[in-house]
């Protein structure tokens, strides 16, 4: 009985699969979407730090 395992590998040759029936604009679309959302959580998450000595920073 072979058992399908799932490694990296498959997971990229079924990525590549994915991104070659959706096509690029799909594809980047949702990379481009991925960096907008993690820049987001960025600016909301990480304090300023500009004009804080370190050791006035809150540890």
């Amino acid at each position: 009985m072979n058992r399908p395992t799932r490694n990296s590998t498959n997971i990229g040759a079924s990525s590549m699969r994915e991104a070659r029936v959706m096509g690029l604009t799909v594809t980047y679309g949702f990379y481009a979407g991925c960096a907008c959302l993690s820049i987001g959580i960025v600016l909301r998450m990480i304090r300023e730090t500009r004009g804080v000595e370190l050791e006035d920073m809150p540890g």
